[in-house]
């Protein structure tokens, strides 16, 4: 297969140390010639490319084979500003998010968040999202979503609590990490919530998650993941 060339797009993974980082890695690397990792939040350590699109993905998704080149061809179709995915997420269903492709001379880097006049959102789902990470960062998840969402936790948790007794293991980790909430006023801070989760885990008998090892998922895994969905 024919890589994406580096002329064309640069591909540039967000990370916080993501138990999914080598896997995403692997797996756009197998498509694209031009991969790079940052730290998050990316504002102001974009890179420096001559290429015509950017191309943007959290280390916690896993995309699918063919995504980036069907996005890409998708804005050069709609001549896009900026073109956004869907994602199959493993605690919230099918949502936008994922892959996103800028047209790197028409957008602003440092608002990227920000709809722009050029913006097409595709009904294609390009990822899967927050499987098989880190038990402590499915805490956070769901801590977060507590704070950030709570109207919609009415409807999420109930569900999180039948696939955890179910014997869904990121699930029951996500209700603790909502029922923790209370616990963190304001933003979820590292220093405040990994403590916490870790505490919960042990006190659950539940050992983290040891780091993924390549080869790590492949598409065909991926495609299972979102079949599941």
């Amino acid at each position: 297969m024919t890589k994406i060339p580096a002329a064309e797009a640069v591909v540039v993974i967000r990370t916080v140390g993501e138990r999914t980082l080598v896997a995403c890695m692997g797996l756009l690397a197998s498509e694209c010639a031009d991969v790079r990792i940052v730290q998050a939040p990316p504002v102001g350590v974009m890179p420096r490319t001559d290429a015509r699109w950017l191309v943007t993905i959290d280390a916690d998704h896993l995309p699918r084979r063919g995504a980036v080149a069907r996005l890409l061809e998708l804005a050069e179709r709609k001549d896009a500003v900026k073109v956004e995915g869907r994602t199959a997420d493993n605690l919230l269903g099918v949502r936008r998010g994922g892959l996103t492709v800028f047209d790197m001379a028409a957008v602003s880097l440092d608002r990227e968040d920000h709809r722009t006049v050029g913006y097409v959102a595709s009904d294609e789902i390009t990822t899967a999202h927050d499987h098989e990470q880190f038990l402590v960062d499915v805490f956070r998840k769901g801590l977060w979503y507590a704070h950030k969402h709570a109207s919609q936790m009415r409807e999420w948790l109930p569900q999180w609590q039948a696939r955890g007794r179910a014997g869904d293991l990121d699930c029951r980790v996500a209700c603790m990490g909502a029922a923790a909430a209370a616990q963190v006023l304001g933003v979820p801070d590292v220093r405040v919530y990994e403590p916490i989760a870790r505490l919960a885990l042990s006190r659950a008998g539940l050992h983290e998650r040891a780091p993924l090892v390549m080869p790590g998922p492949s598409f065909e895994d991926v495609e299972t993941l979102i079949g599941a969905i």
